[in-house]
């Protein structure tokens, strides 16, 4: 997987845009141009050089068996042809054979293929893939994609339960994959520190490993030690220590720039102080229910930040509760003293508030928070200076409310534990506090009334009734279905689930 710019960062919903294309007339024009005879050779390779940039466009659309066909006539177009299939081989799309099948043939042929054919091959993805009990994948797999497929960059292996330390190759034996880059395990039931440690040794140019969901911990720090290129690390849902967080926080101090350590319970504040401490330059951050405080937060850096999750912190929680409390406190002891020690007092970088964080970080695009966040950064956005303002307009009775432009970049927000009977003024309040949001994701709470009913039926709570289109209703899949945004355009969803989904992004693949 190859690192993100640093100007930029893809998300998921963004897709690249083409033009609009007609595959048969242009199949028609560059085939019948193709066997025109002539005889300047500057003249050949013009009209070469225009056919494969057209063939570029309209490949995606021709069927597998015409590209096929067209490689078998057109030697010219080999090249890209070659490319397009085996970059990224597929074994998931086959309406005859299931992808078990599909790759024990590949494995059969893969020593018979041509030399620049296999080095063609990239991308591999083995997920999902079922055995059964009489198709198995071949023990030796592992050894002969590292023997065949020496140009391989990304393997995918989540939730494979074929792959185990049984699958490397012999002891004794030295074996290096030197040009991966990027290897996802995740949940992979034999995955283990020993195992881990013997992919670390031999893949010196790993930048990007996935680990959600299995049993590993110290050979994280390993991993971190031998691997001099590891730069993102997706340890979700792991038995991860103190230990092993701080052997890989100063084993790679600023090189890691995207760390997701969510639903990690064993690690503590002082593993995360650690974190902040060394890793200084990370852009992708997932912290979902780990301790984290608002003293961590501030030593980290926010500038960085462009992916940043903080659902379900309950230290956090308790931090922007007392801290107005706190500031009271603190203004009323700084009348009684003299100019040096206010001076001593004044806002510094390090104590910034969470609103400033995450409202002013200038590259942050994703982001996940709960409830309780959300309030304090509503309520902290209504007491800001009214410079430049949004105006609210058209909210039935109610007269028209002002509230501050707001910095933020996010565009995908989502919010956790959104509480029974929650007026869907709020997502006006939302766009205002995130103007460029364009994806919103709202995951509820447990309802009282899921108990009364048995299941939710939406609708069916009182002060529903009436004008769906009433921003004094309650946010419920009926009235997200007919609500307009009025300061934004934003695209708005509501999850209906109690199971929460952690972000993802195609650079933590």
């Amino acid at each position: 997987m190859t690192s993100i710019p640093s100007n930029a960062i893809p998300t998921m919903f963004q897709q690249r845009s083409t033009a609009p294309l007609s595959p048969q007339v242009d199949h028609y024009r560059f085939t019948t141009a193709l066997f025109n005879n002539t005889a300047n050779t500057n003249e050949q390779i013009r009209i070469q050089a225009s056919l494969s940039r057209r063939f570029k466009l309209i490949l995606r659309y021709l069927t597998r068996e015409a590209i096929q066909q067209l490689q078998l006539t057109c030697r010219a177009m080999d090249n890209l042809v070659r490319d397009h299939v085996w970059h990224r081989p597929s074994f998931h799309k086959d309406p005859t054979y299931d992808a078990l099948v599909k790759f024990q043939r590949f494995l059969s042929i893969l020593p018979h293929m041509r030399q620049v054919t296999r080095q063609t091959i990239r991308e591999l993805s083995l997920t999902p893939m079922e055995e059964s009990l009489y198709e198995r994948v071949p023990k030796d797999f592992f050894t002969t994609l590292i023997t065949y497929t020496t140009g391989l960059v990304s393997l995918n292996l989540s939730r494979a339960t074929f792959f185990s330390a049984a699958s490397l190759p012999h002891t004794g034996v030295a074996w290096r994959w030197d040009h991966l880059t990027s290897l996802n395990l995740s949940h992979v039931e034999h995955m283990s520190d020993p195992l881990l440690v013997q992919l670390a040794v031999s893949l010196p140019q790993l930048c990007l490993i996935r680990l959600d969901g299995t049993q590993v911990n110290h050979g994280v720090g390993q991993l971190a030690h031998h691997c001099d290129r590891l730069s993102s690390l997706s340890l979700k849902g792991t038995p991860l220590t103190d230990e092993a967080l701080v052997a890989l926080a100063k084993f790679r101090t600023i090189h890691v720039t995207e760390l997701d350590i969510s639903e990690c319970r064993h690690i503590s504040a002082a593993g995360l102080d650690v974190v902040a401490r060394y890793c200084v330059h990370l852009s992708w951050l997932g912290l979902a229910h780990t301790p984290i405080s608002l003293a961590t937060l501030r030593t980290l850096d926010h500038r960085f930040w462009k992916y940043l999750d903080i659902a379900y912190c309950d230290q956090l929680h308790q931090d922007i509760t007392t801290i107005p409390h706190q500031q009271q406190q603190q203004q009323q002891q700084c009348r009684y003293d003299d100019d040096i020690l206010a001076q001593q007092t004044t806002t510094t970088k390090s104590h910034k508030s969470l609103y400033e964080l995450i409202i002013c970080a200038p590259q942050l695009q994703h982001l996940s928070l709960s409830m309780p966040v959300l309030q304090h950064l509503l309520a902290v956005h209504r007491r800001q200076p009214v410079n430049n303002v949004l105006v609210n307009v058209d909210v039935g009775d109610s007269p028209a409310h002002y509230l501050p432009r707001s910095p933020s970049r996010v565009d995908r927000l989502v919010i956790h534990n959104l509480p029974e009977h929650t007026p869907l003024s709020m997502l006006d309040d939302l766009a205002a506090l995130f103007p460029k949001v364009k994806h919103l994701k709202l995951v509820r709470d447990y309802y009282q009334t899921d108990y009364l009913h048995l299941s939710f039926s939406p609708g069916d709570n009182q002060g529903n009734q009436g004008n769906k289109n009433d921003h004094g209703a309650d946010i419920t899949e009926e009235t997200i279905k007919s609500y307009r945004p009025m300061a934004s355009t934003s695209l708005i969803s509501i999850v209906m689930e109690q199971r929460r989904d952690l972000l993802e992004g195609p650079s933590m693949w």
